[in-house]
């Protein structure tokens, strides 16, 4: 289990890891202050890598990895965010992407 991800406009999170499952979470941060609760979420949906957030401005879902990932071999995968700039990086390719 991870602290929670106190970044209000800058962060970055790195890990590496295998699977041979095509969808699953990888890793999961939301808020308990309901009515809006911030998001963040690494997902694999059909193979791929994702990356979910809403941080008070919209959510935004960019996929990052450019080749499926549930081979069972080791995969990087980084995060960072800058303001509303972000950057998933899966083994190496880099997608750029701007937040609401």
């Amino acid at each position: 289990i991870l602290p929670p991800w106190n970044a209000k406009k800058t962060g970055n999170i790195s890990f590496k890891f295998r699977t041979n499952e095509a969808n699953g979470l990888i890793l999961f941060n939301g808020g308990v202050r309901p009515p809006r609760v911030d998001l963040f979420s690494i997902e694999i949906y059909n193979g791929h890598i994702y990356v979910h957030l809403d941080l008070g401005s919209g959510a935004a879902k960019q996929r990052g990895s450019r080749r499926r990932i549930d081979d069972g071999a080791w995969h990087e995968v980084s995060f960072r965010r800058s303001g509303r700039d972000a950057r998933i990086t899966v083994d190496g390719f880099h997608t750029d992407f701007k937040t609401p």
